[in-house]
């Protein structure tokens, strides 16, 4: 399985979920989802037809979620979806199909286990205290990341709310950025995320560098580029997992909300 074109592919339906912003967008992403896995994908001329939007909004819409051209975007999701499509069957067939229904339970009951198994045996104390230290020391904590990484994190802000500290969790969508202009020195910003290849926080990155915040990055995936620019790197969970990596992030979570009740 071509893990770039997955990795591509499911930052493109991350996005859609998550950033789009008005009535074209969502009309392009509902003529595009119908497509998805077809053996025929339209002209960039039907597809402005079908969603009922001119070529220059389509162009915008291309451009804006990562691609180059239409081409680029047409060969994703006709061409290699459909071989990816055809790729997680054989997997499927390996991993689920050929089982009966306890067995499939089972194996994904095995599957978030081992996650949770791997961040406690990884389970770094001094580094969680180092976090709590940093929320200390700040004016304000920011938590960036996509909105089920957040949902894990919700008790964690409420209860460094309750204990003086302005903290925000801020999904990563258009209508967010504008949060990133107001980080300073004596921000901490978390960058919170279970796969690296849904990493698109770099903007928020830079700006709270440039700004000098201090910038946390929790990640089940090691990213050296992303790494050797922020003050304290997490690792957590079982790399190339995605999904189960949100068992962890509960726990992450809970764990650094009793921590603070305790130090902060």
């Amino acid at each position: 399985m071509n893990h770039n074109i997955l990795n591509k592919f499911l930052e493109f339906i991350q996005r859609c979920n998550t950033e789009a912003m008005n009535s074209n967008d969502y009309n392009i992403i509902q003529c595009v989802f119908k497509y998805i896995g077809k053996e025929t994908f339209p002209s960039s001329n039907q597809l402005s037809l079908e969603a009922n939007v001119s070529k220059a909004s389509l162009s915008r819409f291309i451009k804006k979620y990562g691609f180059e051209n239409y081409q680029q975007f047409r060969s994703l999701l006709s061409t290699q979806t459909t071989l990816l499509g055809y790729n997680l069957k054989v997997f499927l067939s390996q991993n689920i199909l050929l089982k009966n229904d306890q067995e499939i339970s089972d194996y994904l009951f095995k599957q978030c286990m081992d996650n949770l198994l791997a961040t406690k045996q990884q389970l770094d104390l001094n580094k969680l205290l180092q976090i709590i230290q940093l929320f200390k020391e700040s004016e304000d904590i920011t938590f960036l990341g996509d909105e089920h990484d957040l949902d894990e994190f919700l008790l964690l802000q409420i209860q460094l709310l309750t204990q003086g500290k302005c903290a925000y969790l801020f999904k990563m969508n258009e209508t967010k950025k504008v949060r990133n202009y107001f980080f300073n020195e004596h921000s901490v910003v978390v960058i919170v995320n279970v796969c690296d290849g849904f990493f698109h926080y770099q903007d928020a990155l830079e700006i709270a560098l440039k700004k000098g915040a201090k910038v946390i990055y929790i990640s089940q995936d090691n990213n050296p580029e992303i790494e050797k620019k922020v003050d304290i790197f997490y690792k957590y969970g079982v790399e190339k997992s995605i999904n189960t990596g949100y068992v962890s992030l509960y726990y992450l979570g809970e764990l650094l909300e009793k921590l603070c009740i305790k130090y902060l």
